[in-house]
């Protein structure tokens, strides 16, 4: 991916481009909310989220929101925004945010139309149930 110019048809690069990739994401997170969306697809150039990087096979492919924000304080730098900005549009309202990895053939395709997806994934923490009565489970 070419960094987008800056003034003066400047690439922005280095700190500038991890900032304004920041922000981006931020703004597709609150975007997805305010438009009711049922899904937020970040695609990036990563597989998803680790458990324990560099360990390749410890990729999460699904947590909830309450896991994500135990995890985000532990995160490397490049995924910090990406993931509050699934766990903000989860938050928000979003069924389901996810973080793809761009450079896979076809992952938009497996992410959206398949049950397995790719990546990882972000839903919501599981909402209580109220307990019932005897006379309701009848």
């Amino acid at each position: 991916m070419r960094a987008p110019l800056g003034g003066e048809g400047r690439r922005v690069s280095g700190p500038q481009w991890i900032v304004l990739v920041a922000v981006l994401v931020v703004v597709l997170a609150a975007l997805a909310a305010a438009l009711g969306a049922a899904k937020l697809v970040l695609l990036t150039d990563v597989e998803g989220l680790y458990a324990d990087w560099p360990d390749r096979d410890s990729l999460i492919s699904s947590l909830t929101a309450a896991q994500l924000r135990a995890l985000l304080p532990s995160l490397a730098s490049g995924m910090i925004p990406k993931m509050a900005a699934c766990l903000a549009a989860v938050d928000a309202g979003v069924q389901r945010a996810h973080v793809v990895d761009g450079r896979r053939p076809h992952s938009m395709l497996l992410e959206v139309f398949t049950s397995a997806g790719v990546g990882t994934q972000v839903v919501p923490d599981a909402e209580p149930t109220a307990p019932t009565t005897p006379e309701e489970d009848a």
